[in-house]
């Protein structure tokens, strides 16, 4: 009985999905014809995602996917190329939650493989406080104390990645990088659906390694790095978004379509039933995000907030006027500083010593340059 339930609860969300399909079909026009219909049939797939359902707005969802799509990898879950999931941020200091695409460890090795590699990821493991080893070297005595069933030996004893990068026309030789466990897990923790964490530790850890490689432009993986820019300026977009603020016309409008709002944290909150009233919330200003629809406050009397940016729209724009394109102000702020658009506390320490800033900046232009 519960079997067909859920039968029925899947074919009712693909119901809807296509009907987002079907009311946002500007956005899956920018892909090219022949493209669109196998689109629409994967994008039903989604039907299965329960929790990126619950807390991402389906026309979000779409638009991501097309981007995804224009890259050239299949979205369809099945396919295992590339998977989209949630993951939290803050827009004017409210919660929101953003689609992210994360590309499978089956995924990244044919990338790489297409340029010549041979990609491998071995998780690390501390035995004592001077024993360690890859998993592809354990000895078996070492392989007899693994205990990977236990999730609080995995805790203690697993320490990090090693990915190593084999060049397999000759070229180049043999390189590994060590990924430190507290690094995966910092830049991992906005996902909120656990059965994607081993994806994703895997994910951020070979492409912080991928940084530290020599690999010529002519083999670059252009297509794990195009997902990573594609990441990227969604979360600098959510952060420079609108700068529309809330004003006494725009509540006024808000009453004509029989709803209010409720002033909390800076924002002004929608209260309300709002189906079938999207389209005119979203022309007067309103952003959409954790199941609300929101606007920053006008607050006319603090002056000294006064056309002030947020930290992460500060730094953006900061990395934009010193040499940097906006794709790549992303990738610095994650790749290198090692921060996100949420985290205010140490986007303010970047921002409080320029000196250091600007050096690491102008390692980061110069490393670009080699290749």
């Amino acid at each position: 009985m519960s079997k067909r339930i859920n039968l029925q609860i899947i074919e009712d969300k693909r119901d809807e999905l296509s009907n987002a399909l079907s009311v946002n079909n500007v956005i899956v026009q920018t892909l090219a014809k022949e493209q669109q219909e196998d689109f629409k049939k994967n994008f039903l797939e989604f039907a299965s995602q329960d929790y990126l359902l619950s807390v991402v707005e389906p026309k979000e969802i779409i638009r991501f996917a097309v981007n995804i799509t224009k890259i050239g990898l299949s979205i369809a879950p099945s396919a295992n190329e590339v998977y989209i999931i949630p993951f939290d941020t803050k827009v004017n200091g409210t919660k929101v939650m953003l689609p992210q695409a994360i590309i499978p460890m089956n995924g990244m090795q044919q990338l790489a493989y297409n340029s010549g590699f041979m990609l491998t990821v071995d998780p690390v493991y501390k035995f004592s406080e001077t024993e360690a080893e890859a998993a592809r070297n354990l000895t078996r005595i070492q392989q007899s104390k693994l205990n990977t069933a236990d999730p609080e030996w995995i805790k203690i004893h697993f320490i990090g990645y090693d990915v190593v990068l084999k060049d397999l026309i000759g070229n180049l030789g043999e390189q590994t990088y060590f990924v430190d466990v507290s690094y995966v897990r910092a830049a991992t923790k906005t996902n909120k659906d656990e059965k994607w964490s081993l994806s994703t530790w895997t994910h951020k850890a070979v492409r912080k390694a991928y940084k530290q490689f020599l690999v010529p432009r002519d083999r670059a993986l252009e297509e794990f790095e195009k997902v990573e820019k594609l990441n990227d300026e969604e979360i600098t977009d959510t952060d420079i978004s609108s700068t529309i603020k809330f004003t006494d016309a725009i509540n006024n409008s808000i009453k004509q379509l029989g709803l209010s709002v409720i002033k909390k944290e800076g924002n002004a909150i929608v209260n309300g039933t709002t189906f079938g009233k999207d389209k005119a919330l979203s022309d007067l200003g309103f952003i959409y995000g954790n199941n609300k629809w929101y606007m920053t406050i006008e607050e006319p009397h603090s002056k000294n907030n006064v056309n002030k940016p947020s930290p992460a729209k500060e730094l953006t724009l900061y990395l934009i006027n010193n040499g940097l394109t906006k794709e790549e102000a992303g990738d610095f702020v994650k790749t290198e500083l090692e921060l996100t658009s949420s985290n205010i506390n140490g986007l303010i320490a970047v921002l409080s010593d320029k000196d250091k800033l600007t050096e690491q900046l102008q390692n980061y232009i110069e490393a670009k340059k080699i290749f």
